[in-house]
């Protein structure tokens, strides 16, 4: 089930230097910080001081009797990029002149043999 919208309480320009647009105004359930929602930038969500002061100096809040301005839609969230499965390395093949190690026989005895006392 997707979460609830916050309610628009309010219009600001966009804190994005380059945007034009009006973006709506909200408050986060939680902390009660503010925050943007622009059609063209998506959410912004900066919670410094400095950021809550640029919305409420900038913003034109709805009052009571005010109806709501028709919201921005929240903006898509983007599909989780597709799982690469990593093959570790092949491990070399063993080449047809190189046979493998042979063992001598006999062990610990036969290495103990060899010794001259």
């Amino acid at each position: 089930m997707p979460k609830p919208i916050n309610e628009t309480i309010g219009r600001c320009p966009c804190s994005t230097p380059t945007c034009d647009e009006v973006a709506d105004v909200r408050k986060m359930r939680g902390n009660g910080r503010l925050y943007l929602v622009c059609k063209e930038c998506g959410t912004i969500r900066p919670t410094g001081a400095r950021f809550q002061d640029f919305i409420l100096s900038n913003a034109t809040m709805n009052g009571p009797d005010d109806p709501a301005p028709e919201p921005a839609p929240e903006p898509e969230p983007e599909p989780p990029a597709p799982q690469v499965a990593v093959k570790p390395p092949a491990r070399p093949a063993r080449p047809a002149h190189d046979p493998a190690p042979q063992r001598k026989p006999g062990g610990l005895l036969a290495y103990l043999n060899d010794w001259e006392l």
